[in-house]
């Protein structure tokens, strides 16, 4: 009795790492932008702690996304930026939402409603020296179509401001 349990555990183990195999392999990476530029240390970026407190909003386009080989719909699980300079102070409260939005750019606010948080808040402490992933609590369902509106706040730096986070733009 017992080994015929065991054996039904380890098949349904290996069937699970099959199919969580399966899963990641069919995951896939793009890279926006040529990513050459780097913000000033006292501009907004998702990593600049200049300003305190910040509510960040970034568009990409469905062209920017197709361009980069996702031609249709998909799922988006993490969102990740090249870190050139880390910040002085861990950031409070770190969240991230997502939309599929017809605006082109940020010109005029993408609004408050339709947000999908797909990072709850945390304290972020990002790494210099490459790609920082955020791996997502919450993947988001992207249409193949619409554009992305992205959506990053944080709460206060403690114990204070600094010109310091810098990452490629």
């Amino acid at each position: 009795m017992k080994i015929s349990f065991l054996l039904y555990i380890k098949k349904i183990l290996l069937l699970a790492i099959i199919v969580f195999s399966a899963a990641f392999s069919y995951a896939q990476v793009i890279q926006l932008g040529s990513g050459t530029s780097i913000n000033s240390i006292t501009t907004a970026s998702p990593v600049n702690t200049y300003y305190r407190r910040q509510v960040f909003q970034i568009v990409y386009t469905a062209a920017e996304i197709q361009a980069a080989g996702v031609t249709a719909a998909n799922t988006l699980s993490q969102l990740g930026f090249y870190v050139t300079n880390q910040p002085l102070y861990a950031i409070p409260g770190y969240t991230i939402k997502i939309k599929n939005t017809t605006n082109i750019d940020v010109s005029v606010s993408l609004g408050t409603t339709g947000w999908t948080t797909v990072k709850n808040a945390f304290t972020y402490a990002p790494s210099a020296g490459g790609y920082d992933m955020i791996i997502f609590d919450t993947p988001f369902n992207w249409d193949g179509i619409s554009n992305i509106g992205v959506e990053i706040c944080w709460s206060q730096i403690q114990p204070n401001w600094d010109a310091s986070g810098q990452c490629r733009i």
